[in-house]
C-alpha cells in the first residue's frame, strides 16, 4: 500500500496526476508532496514528490509544465542542474544519518526524475531523467529497490519527520 503524505505545493494538480499513476502501480511504502529536504548554505531546498518504495527505492521527483526544444541545450542544462541540485541535497541530508552511510558513503541508491505533462524528445547528449506522465511507470520500475538493511532507517529519515504519523492520523491529501 501507498502511503501519501502531503506538504505545500503549488503544483497539487501535477502531484494529484502522479498520485493517480502510482496508485495503479501496487506499490509499498510513501509518497511525499511538497516537502522541505534540507535548508543548504544558499537555498532550501523543496522537492515536488518523493516516492519511496521497497520495489523501486527513492526517486525524487520535479515538475515541468514546459518542455525545452530538443535544440536547446541552455535549457536542458538548466534543468539537469536542477536534479543536481536536488539529488546532492537529498545526498548531504541522507548522509548526516549513520544508519544510511555504507562506510564513507551514502549506502542508499536515489534517482531524479524531472516530470512533463508529455514524454519530451531528449537531445542526445542530455544526462539526467526526463519522463511525462504517459510513459513515468515504466522509468520507475527500472529504478532499483533500497536494500533491506536500509529501508527501516530510510523511512525515520524521510522529509516529513513528524509529519508522518500526523498524516496518517488525518487520512489522505485534501485534493482541493
Amino acid at each position: 500500500m501507498l502511503d501519501t503524505v502531503c506538504g505545500e505545493t503549488d503544483q497539487r494538480d501535477v502531484a494529484s496526476r502522479l498520485t493517480e499513476v502510482l496508485s495503479g502501480m501496487r506499490l509499498d511504502g510513501s509518497f511525499y508532496i511538497g516537502y522541505p529536504i534540507i535548508a543548504s548554505a544558499d537555498e532550501k531546498v523543496i522537492v515536488d514528490t518523493l516516492l519511496l518504495t521497497e520495489q523501486h527505492g527513492l526517486i525524487a521527483f520535479i515538475f515541468s509544465s514546459s518542455m525545452p526544444l530538443p535544440n536547446d541545450p541552455a535549457a536542458w542544462k538548466r534543468l539537469q542542474d536542477d536534479q543536481d541540485r536536488l539529488f546532492f541535497a537529498i545526498d548531504a541530508s541522507l548522509s548526516r544519518h549513520y544508519g544510511l552511510r555504507s562506510g564513507r558513503r551514502l549506502g542508499v541508491g536515489m534517482e531524479t526524475i524531472t516530470l512533463f505533462p508529455t514524454t519530451p524528445a531528449l537531445p542526445n547528449d542530455v544526462e539526467g531523467k526526463f519522463v511525462g506522465l504517459d510513459n513515468v511507470q515504466s522509468v520507475i520500475r527500472t529504478c532499483a529497490p533500497v536494500d533491506a538493511a536500509y529501508r527501516r532507517p530510510l523511512v525515520r529519515s524521510s522529509p516529513a519527520g513528524n509529519d508522518y504519523q500526523a498524516a496518517e492520523e488525518t487520512g489522505p491529501c485534501d485534493q482541493t
